[in-house]
Formats: structure tokens, sequence, C-alpha cells
């Protein structure tokens, strides 16, 4: 490769001799019949004329091509060109304008004629100075200058390179050889940040740069390896070397002087079973392939030996003076191979071991100690859970108690590790599910209808419960009372087992809210979900739209039953108009006294006649809901008052406009 291509490249245009014309030799041809190129082809007298000519002068491509000819065509003219040349070098002029000499990526050598011109055209940022000075003794020996015009040089490795073969990953892969040529092209900014740190691996004894100063007084096992990583103090030296973060060298290198040059250091690693190893190749506890031994071996060199002082208790009980030590089970475990629930087949044994590395006191007592009651039950005093306790113990070890995802048979190994009363009580709620037997469980009747449950899946409300957790706590509700909290749910679950539900349409037919298109809508304006005040676009949909909606959103064939369920889980279709359709007045409010209609609810938009008027549609859902204090309304609107006539306007409920919003937030009609 021609060395003009170079310059065109990574030259650009620097600031030669002024001239009107690129000629390949601006005062004559010295030489015409000369082959400067070397191909047999081309002369000078051909080069001038056919191929400079036209390239323009004081380029680039012209001290390119000049570069390739003036030393053959013109050699004494080559001095001229390079005269006052910013480098300063061989400023009295090149004496061996034939010498050969070889400069980095070039890949044949030049002649030291062919550098003079690649000065001249030369641009200082570039390094072309740091290139020429390293063949200035053989160019011109004993005028080598190399010092004025800002001349720079990165001056890699000066004192000599110790591993001219070292890789170097973070340079291309370069040679430490390759790195010092790269260096002579090298500019101020590029020698500092990329050159000169890998000084610390090519050159480190000889480079004061380091910061990391490892054995500085020599290695007295240079062959020791360091544990866990098969590397030799030796290597391990020589990695240092690269290493210019101080940080870095004193927690990742420092350490390891304790190995590597005991005599000289000042670090003084971990004390750690210092009296022997009882157990030197026992693997320690929850750290993969580490024996006793690797841990002697590492604590050489630790920094921090709390960690490390732990696991004594593991390797060098019997000598072990570390009190700080989490005691499991000390009176001895139940059955050492017994797993514990839920840790990955860890055994009580494992556990035991691992808690001796546990030097927390906190940890210790919140997370080691109640696990106890369960590998030695009989040895502890800790708050016992007394669940499912009865003759029968656990009747359904299968069924998973909803909301926290475990099977009883689970459950019931969990509960010895239960330390107190309030985890107990969330555990009790469990046992009518578990072990109805032990306790007043009744079965309620939850989506028992010929269809029995509908839609298993299908989520109740916001915390994710699903129809099928309902049917499973349904199955042992801790009381009769109990069961009505359950029937809400149905109109979700299992709508054909309710009074509200509507008959079955066919696939792909349109849903109608009032069952048929036979049923006239009789108020298609009313806004269902608006009533009470509402900003919500969604709630201001009237009936007619509510119906456009569901039908919208319907998944193919999906029945309108379950289409229009979201909407009959909370309205009866009578709140629509829906002729023949009787309001289901599920809530009995003012039953069997009149309503005072134009008394105003307090801090509401509507009177006790409307809101009366409401409660007729609505589901039973509404009537089960605990923010809704219908007595309080009673007071407001019912005549003939059972209770006290003194009951004000005061004591209703204050939050109906909430009660109402919030039984019917969460809806979104797309």
């Amino acid at each position: 490769m021609k060395l003009n291509i170079i310059l065109v490249l990574v030259i650009g245009f620097a600031a030669p001799v002024a001239r009107a014309e690129c000629r390949t030799c601006p005062d004559g041809i010295e030489f015409r019949d000369a082959d400067p190129l070397g191909d047999g082809f081309y002369q000078c007298t051909n080069v001038d004329n056919f191929y400079l000519f036209s390239i323009e002068a004081d380029s680039a491509e012209c001290f390119g091509a000049q570069y390739d000819v003036m030393s053959v065509c013109c050699p004494s003219q080559v001095k001229d060109i390079a005269k006052d040349n910013a480098c300063g070098w061989c400023p009295n002029g090149v004496t061996n304008l034939e010498s050969s000499v070889e400069i980095p990526f070039q890949e044949d050598p030049v002649t030291c004629g062919q550098v003079m011109v690649l000065v001249a055209a030369g641009s200082l940022e570039l390094g072309i100075c740091g290139l020429a000075s390293s063949v200035a003794s053989i160019c011109c020996p004993g005028d080598e200058g190399g010092g004025g015009g800002g001349f720079f040089s990165c001056g890699f490795c000066v004192d000599g390179i110790e591993y001219p073969l070292k890789i170097n990953p973070e340079a291309e892969n370069f040679t430490c050889t390759q790195v010092q040529a790269a260096s002579l092209l090298a500019n101020e900014t590029v020698c500092d940040t990329l050159v000169k740190p890998l000084e610390d691996s090519c050159c480190p004894n000889t480079n004061s740069s380091s910061e990391c100063d490892f054995c500085s007084d020599g290695l007295d096992n240079p062959n020791a390896e360091l544990p866990l990583t098969g590397i030799t103090c030796e290597q391990f030296q020589a990695s240092a070397a690269s290493v210019t973060d101080s940080t870095q060298c004193e927690f990742a290198f420092k350490p390891a002087e304790t190995l590597c040059c005991p005599s000289t250091t000042n670090v003084v690693g971990c004390d750690f079973c210092s009296a022997g190893l009882e157990n030197p190749t026992a693997p320690v506890p929850f750290v993969d392939e580490l024996t006793c031994q690797d841990l002697q071996d590492s604590a050489l060199f630790a920094t921090d030996c709390t960690s490390t002082k732990l696991a004594e208790a593991f390797c060098c009980p019997s000598i072990s003076d570390n009190t700080d030590r989490c005691e499991f089970c000390p009176g001895g475990l139940d059955d050492p191979n017994e797993d514990v629930p839920l840790l990955g087949g860890l055994t009580c044994k494992d556990f035991q071991d691992g808690a001796s590395f546990v030097g927390n006191s906190t940890e210790c007592e919140e997370s080691i100690k109640p696990l106890e009651g369960l590998c030695c039950p009989n040895a502890t005093d800790n708050f016992q859970c007394d669940w499912c306790s009865g003759e029968a113990g656990v009747e359904f070890p299968e069924l998973e108690f909803p909301g926290i995802g475990l099977k009883c048979d689970t459950i019931v190994m969990l509960v010895p590790a239960v330390t107190y009363e309030e985890l107990c009580d969330q555990y009790k709620a469990a046992e009518s599910l578990c072990c109805p037997a032990s306790t007043d469980a009744v079965q309620c009747d939850f989506c028992t209808g010929p269809s029995g449950l509908e839609f298993p899946e299908r989520e109740i409300d916001d915390s994710g419960l699903t129809c099928q957790a309902f049917a499973t706590l349904a199955l042992a509700a801790p009381n009769q009372t109990f069961c009505s909290s359950f029937h809400v749910a149905e109109e979700l679950c299992c709508p054909s087992s309710t009074g509200v539900s509507l008959p079955p349409v066919a696939m792909g037919d349109y849903c109608y809210i009032c069952g048929s298109a036979d049923v006239e809508m009789t108020k298609p304006d009313f806004q269902p979900y608006a009533f009470g005040g509402s900003d919500d676009p969604d709630d201001q949909k009237t009936c007619a739209q509510l119906e456009e909606s569901l039908n919208a959103g319907r998944s193919p064939g999906e029945s309108c039953i379950n289409t229009i369920s979201g909407f009959t889980f909370r309205f009866s279709p009578s709140i629509c108009g829906c002729k023949g359709v009787t309001p289901p007045n599920p809530c009995d409010l003012c039953s069997g006294r009149s309503v005072n209609r134009d008394a105003q609810m307090p801090g509401e938009n509507f009177t006790c006649g409307e809101g009366f008027d409401f409660i007729q549609h609505v589901s039973p859902a509404f009537c089960s809901n605990p923010e809704i204090n219908l007595y309080g309304m009673e007071g407001v609107c019912c005549t003939d008052i059972l209770e006290s006539e003194t009951i004000s306007a005061a004591s209703c409920c204050t939050r109906c406009l909430v009660a109402f919003a919030s039984l019917f937030i969460g809806l979104i009609f797309d």
C-alpha cells in the first residue's frame, strides 16, 4: 500500500510551502526515465505530465504524490520542500536519502527521502513528527532535531518494552510492540487517554505512573495460587501493574500481598480458624463449591472479617470464640433430615448450619428462631398456634385457601413456625375450609342452581378474588350469617341461578338489557351510573348507550347472559323501564311505611323520593354494601319511624353519594 493513500485519508489539508500548481518536482525533473512507482510502467515524465498536473496544489493528494516520486525523480529538491518543517526534524537536511527504514502501518520499507516529504506535508496534530523521529537516527545521524515547532512525542515505554508480544484487548488486541509503533502517530489527547495507560501492562517496572504498588519489594511466593482463581502470585502481580484505579488496587489486589509477599506487607488478613480446621473439606453451607479450606485460604487476604469469622462455627466449632452467631435449636433437632417447607428442599440440618452465619440479632430473632417450631418444637418456648387440632385433623389437604395461594397441607406445616397471635389468627381463618369438623363452619348455598358455577375465573372485585375462590370459601363459612356475603356474587358467578338473570339468547344475536326486542325499554335516556352525581364520561351513558357498549365489547361466541351480567350484577333491568319487569326492591327500604318523597337528602342532589325510586332497581349487592347506612336513610325518608322520632337528618349516612358511587366504580364500558 502506498503511503500517499494514508496521507489522503488521515493528514487532510496541511500548511506546506505554497506553490502555484502541483508538480512532481517544482524545480524540474532530474531523472526523466526513472521509475518512481516501481511498477515498470510509469516514468517520472509520465507521472509529471499525466498524473500530477491536474491535482490541486498544496492539497493532501499533491503531497502524497510528491512523497511517492520526489526522492526518485528529483532527490536534490527534497531538502527544499522540507525546509523549515514544523517538526524541526533533520534541520540540516537528510544525509541518507536512499536509506531504507520501516515506519508503522506501512507494509513495505520506505526511504528517508520519502519520510522527509511526509514531514513536510504532515500535520502536528496527527503525530507525524513522532513517526519521523523514530527513524531520524538513520536518516540524519547526529542531526536528529525534533524539538522545534511544537513537536509532541508520546514517549511510550521509553526505557523499553518488557512484554513485547502481550496482547491488549482494550487496544484492539494490538501487541505492546504495535502499541509503541502506533504511539508515534498519537496526538497529546490520544496519548494521554489511550496509549499511556497501556504502559502499566507493557512496561510495568519502568513505568512510574502505576498507582497499584503490589509486592514492589519482590514476591516471596511467586508460584503460590490465589484461592478459587488458579492464578499465581506472579500472574497477579503482572495484572496489578495495569491497574490505575486506587480503589481497585486497595481492595482487589493489595489484600493478596499477605499470600504473595507476607514478609514485606503491612496488610493483615483475617485470623480464621488459626488453631486448625476441623472440617477442611466440608462444603460451607449456602456457598457453592467453597470448602472450609478454601475459606481459610481466602481469609489470608480478606479485608472484611465479619462474615468470614461467622463460618468458624462450622469449620472449627470447638475452638470458635464467636458468640454473636445465631443459635438455632441449640438443644438438638427432632429430625435433622426434615425438609423446611417452601425453602427449596433445605433440611433442618441445613438451616441449623446456615443459621450460624447470621450475626444480626434482629434477623436471627425474626427470621430464623421462629422456624424452631418446625425443627425442634418440643425444645422451644415459642408461642404455639392452635390450628386444626381436632381429632379429624386436616380434612381437605388439597383445598387451596383463596388469597394466600396455599393448600391446607402446606398451611399445617407452616403453622408451627407461627410465633405471634396476630399471624395465628390469619391462619385460623382457613380452619373452616381445611378442618370444618373442628369448627362451627357451615356450608353456604352458593350457585347451586342447575347451571352451577358458570364463570369460575371471573373476578368479583378489585382484590382479584374469583368466583371459584368464592365457591371454595362458601364450602365452609364461619356461620350462617356469613353466607349472605356470598350470595351477592351470584349475579356475576351464576346469573342463571338468580332471580334477576335474563333468559338465554342465541349466540350471535343482539343482546338486550330488557331480554329481547319484544320488551320495550321505556326509559332509554336514563343514566343509571350517574345517579347521585358523577363526572366520569362512562357514567353519563344512557340505558340505550349502555346496551350498545355492551354489545360492542361482546367477545365472539359470548352468551348474552355473560355479556349483560356486569350490568345485572348492579341493577335490575327494571331501572331502564323494561315493560313487565317488576322492580325487586331487595333492600326492603321503608317496608310497610310511607316515603317522605319531598325530603332532601342532606348533602346530596336528590330527594328521598328519587333515592327510593332508584333503590327499588338495584341488586342485592347494594343492600349488603357496608358503606351504606340504610337505617340512617330510613330515619330521614320513611314516615312512622319505628324507633326514636328524634333521628335527625344529620344522623343519616352523609356518605350516600360516596356509597352509590363506590357500588358502581370500576365498571368501564369501551
